[in-house]
């Protein structure tokens, strides 16, 4: 990097750019504005790309967030690597994500166009959003970013006019804006159409540093350079038309995400992220205005021809769609009233500022704070996840909220701390997006505290799990006086001197917290209520898991947040998600969607996605709301790995358990293609697993749960640390395991099904999992008709094979998965003989299985009884067998217990 003599001026230089984006309101004040007057008044079109909204909905729907950090054009860059020692009973791993480090994956198949523009697009979504956080940002600290570069002092008077251009590039415009070298210097020159004209002349070196008062650090702003010519480039969107990227023209055609790849949505996202006034707004509009008609002045000189004809004929269409005359001030802002009118009633339900769960702060990584130098250690091997961290911050945000004003306040809580009084003033607005930086700035809040009675994990860093912990953590924090932490100490000593937690010291525990709660509480109307608190089982440590549920309620409306602690993770989850509209709301919301289905514009189409997915997310229960993600990936993957673009307009993808659905959910239906690391699907669910926080072991054993059923792991994903074996390194009994199960069952393949459960048998101890999938009730009857729905003996046999090979030490397992196959065989209306004999030489009850453990059939199941009972005969003639008769009185009393318990 030269250094160079600079006059005696004083340059400012932008290292970072902080944005707060265009506000509704101030919208409205941009479709107001005219653009030009001097014979009618001419605003922006609200039908067209130029209306603010759609950057609005786009970045409120996550349709960029997904792009940018997903798509399987894209490769991470993160690396998880086991750093503990083999005689670990648990492994310790070092999880390293680098964004700065991302890549668009090289080209593969030269022969179609496409593929080189779906390169060269996504590596410029990478330059444009960096994104060095979990979210979508356009600053970085790189001296020859797009960013930097637009701020300099060189491109900061024309910054308008660059954008502007883009956006008419991205629109087919023939715009001539590029990089010329003149006086071996690398300008950026915009001319008029037929080049007579300079409109600017900008110097590619531009100032990143300024060395002392005569001399600057310069930098060649590359990636400038290299974003120009992209959208130079492809101005001509015949290449993109061939493979149907091109703006939709149907709702069908929206829900397909193809538009995401186009580069006027690049540029439009750009636009939303990089422009933060009214006034600079305008301003583009202007430019782009000035632009399209300039050119038309100088067209309408030039000699006709069919080209030129043609050029007019589209530059008219352009302005047609970007700017209007003379309409109503009321129809120029209406779509973003209706917008207004749609947000301002789900607000009035938000009495907790969680109405559901994706709302909820998202644990990730951060790095280690130390308080007696206000720093963070920005090494890798120094960070960790938050998961405690977020779950108190849930419930801050829940008691600092004000429900009138919709706004953060500490006025409940008089003794705060300097950091946490500072933390709400940094972040007072309501729905703010929850980030990096916010989860940083809450570090400065509950770090390295000198409170001696809170546990950290490691050099005072990140909190342990634990009710009393988080207790300590609360009241350091909010200040609390002396009488409130000897009241804590006497539960403390009551946990202490019990083995177990009595109903005495858990109603204690809920009046302390309803005490404290309602003391630190903006709003007062809360209660707390305790439950399943059980005793830490770590000797060292005084402390009990369970759950807290907080609820408020607010002018008859109710809502609220639960904590879960358990050993090593907590975490928080809205309470009753489900938003139940009053029948006027409901009424108004229903006249909103029916005005959008019967617009047949593009601003219809992402306004009634909007407001439809919207309102689905606050109306729909949880567990329902998975269910529906799921049933949506699973139709999209059936229509191949090429359609991946519509997963991008589904939902934005940042919670935990969606990212968990979408891994499951893309493997598993991908588990009979021919995969490599060059397959989309493998791509994205590269992405997936680098956007969770893999080195800590909740998050790792749910998130794996579907990874070893697929064949050659190792090789698809180098860049985990997998330990060699089945089950890579880490235990399955998870809720995980089940949602795995019922994917496969989706697909309705035995063959795949049959292949999964021989995997899953060789898991140690799988046999005696919770969630074992040929013991639980709602798996084994779907599993058995299944992979049993030609009564197969031979898969039969090889089912038993492998269960007394890999379950021999668990016979009382095999019988329970015997005995219930045959319910189900005898079960049926045309039962098979042959079959049902077949797994009655399976069934060895030497005693009578618990009912209480039985839930593998009910009541219902009245033909198998009768089947058995006919059947007796045949079963006491099976040759071979040991004592028939007592064999045959224990299964038929086995099955009759099963079913009279489960009447």
């Amino acid at each position: 990097m030269k250094k160079q003599a600079v006059p005696l001026i004083i340059l400012t230089i932008m290292l970072s750019c902080m944005h707060s984006r265009i506000s509704l309101v101030e919208m409205k004040g941009i479709l107001s504005t005219a653009i030009e007057e001097s014979h009618e008044k001419t605003t922006i079109n609200p039908d067209g790309p130029l209306n603010p909204l759609y950057g609005y909905i786009y970045h409120a729907a996550g349709y960029v967030h997904n792009k940018r950090f997903f798509s399987p054009e894209i490769k991470t860059d993160y690396t998880l690597r086991n750093i503990g020692n083999p005689d670990d009973v648990q492994i310790s791993y070092e999880f390293n994500r680098k964004p700065a480090k991302d890549k668009a994956c090289p080209v593969k198949d030269h022969s179609l166009n496409i593929n080189q523009y779906l390169y060269e697009y996504h590596t410029q979504l990478i330059k444009m959003f960096p994104s060095p956080g979990e979210e979508i940002n356009i600053a970085v600290g790189r001296n020859s970013s797009f960013t930097k570069f637009l701020r300099s002092e060189n491109a900061k008077p024309y910054t308008a006019q660059i954008l502007a251009s883009l956006l008419l590039l991205s629109e087919g415009v023939n715009i001539p804006i590029g990089v010329s070298t003149i006086n071996q210097q690398k300008m950026l020159i915009l001319y008029n159409r037929d080049k007579t004209k300079v409109h600017f002349r900008i110097n590619m070196r531009v100032i990143t540093k300024i060395i002392d008062d005569t001399t600057c650090a310069y930098n060649l702003q590359g990636e400038a350079i290299n974003i120009i010519k992209f959208f130079v480039k492809y101005k001509d969107t015949s290449i993109l038309q061939e493979d149907r990227i091109q703006e939709p023209s149907s709702v069908e055609e929206f829900r397909s995400g193809k538009f995401l790849n186009t580069p006027r949505f690049l540029i439009q996202m750009y636009i939303h992220e990089f422009i933060d006034t009214e006034e600079d707004y305008i301003q583009l509009a202007k430019s782009i205005y000035t632009l399209l008609n300039e050119s038309l002045d100088v067209l309408y000189m030039m000699d006709t021809t069919l080209e030129s004809v043609n050029e007019i004929e589209h530059i008219n269409d352009v302005l047609k769609k970007y700017f209007t005359v003379d309409l109503s001030h009321n129809h120029t802002n209406e779509y973003i009233c209706d917008i207004e009118e749609f947000e301002n009633i789900l607000d009035t339900y938000a009495v907790c500022p969680f109405i559901h769960f994706s709302q909820l702060p998202v644990y990730t990584r951060v790095p280690m704070y130390i308080r007696k130098t206000s720093a963070f250690i920005e090494n890798q091997i120094h960070y960790y996840s938050n998961c405690a961290e977020t779950a108190i911050l849930s419930l801050f945000f829940s008691l600092a909220y004000n429900p009138e004003s919709r706004t953060y306040t500490t006025a409940s809580m008089p003794n705060a701390s300097s950091d946490l009084s500072w933390f709400f003033n940094e972040h007072s607005r309501y729905k703010q997006t929850i980030n990096n930086k916010m989860h940083r700035d809450w570090c400065k809040v509950v770090a390295d505290l000198p409170c001696e009675n809170i546990c950290y994990i490691n050099n005072r860093n990140e909190i342990k799990s634990g009710i009393i912990n988080f207790l300590y953590t609360v009241i350091e924090i909010t200040g609390e006086s002396t009488k409130t932490i000897k009241k804590l100490q006497k539960i403390v000593n009551d946990i202490k001197i019990s083995p177990y937690i009595n109903s005495y010291t858990e109603d204690k525990l809920t009046r302390y917290l309803n005490d404290l709660f309602k003391r630190l509480s903006c709003n007062k109307e809360v209660t707390v209520t305790c439950k399943n608190i059980k005793k830490s089982p770590e000797n060292n440590q005084v402390d009990v898991f369970g759950i807290i549920e907080i609820k408020f309620s607010h002018n008859n409306i109710q809502g609220g947040i639960g904590l879960s602690f358990n050993k090593g993770h907590t975490y928080a989850y809205v309470l009753s998600s489900a938003v139940t509209f009053t029948l006027n709301d409901f009424n108004r919301v229903t006249a909103l969607k029916n005005k959008y289905e019967s617009i047949k514009k593009p601003v219809g189409y992402a306004i009634i996605e909007y407001i439809t997915k919207q309102t689905d997310i606050f109306t729909m229960e949880e567990h329902l709301a998975a269910f529906i993600q799921k049933e949506q990936v699973q139709k999209i993957i059936k229509k191949g790995s090429t359609e991946i673009n519509e997963i991008f307009v589904t939902a934005k993808i940042s919670s935990v358990n969606y990212k968990i659905i979408l891994v499951t959910n893309m493997l598993i239906w991908s588990i009979t293609e021919e995969l490599s690391q060059d397959h989309p699907v493998i791509r994205l669910v590269h992405n997936l697993l680098g956007s969770v926080p893999l080195h800590d072991q909740n998050t790792r054993e749910e998130i794996f749960s579907a990874l070893r059923y697929i064949k050659g792991v190792h090789q698809l994903y180098p860049n985990i640390d997998f330990p060699t074996g089945h089950s890579l390194g880490i235990e399955c009994d998870t809720y995980e395991l089940f949602c795995v199960f019922s994917c496969i069952l989706d697909m309705d393949n035995p063959k795949v099904l049959l292949q999964c459960l021989c995997k899953y048998m060789t898991i140690t101890n799988s046999a005696c999992f919770d969630w074992n999938p040929l013991t639980t009730k709602t798996l084994s009857e779907r599993i058995f008709n299944c992979i049993f729905s030609q009564r197969s003996i031979n898969i039969l046999n090889r089912l038993q094979m492998r269960m007394l090979t890999f379950w021999k030490h668990n016979p009382s397992v095999r019988n329970w998965v015997n005995l219930s196959w045959l319910i189900y065989a005898c079960n049926d209306p045309n039962p098979s003989k042959e079959f049902i004999l077949a797994v009655y030489k399976n069934i060895d009850l030497r005693e009578y299985l618990p009912v209480q453990d039985s839930n593998i059939a009910g009541s219902t199941y009245t033909n198998a009884l009768f089947t058995i009972m006919n059947m007796q005969k045949d079963f006491e003639e099976i040759e071979g067998l040991n004592h028939p008769k007592i064999r045959f009185k224990k299964v038929l009393q086995n099955a009759r217990n099963i079913l009279t318990y489960n009447r």
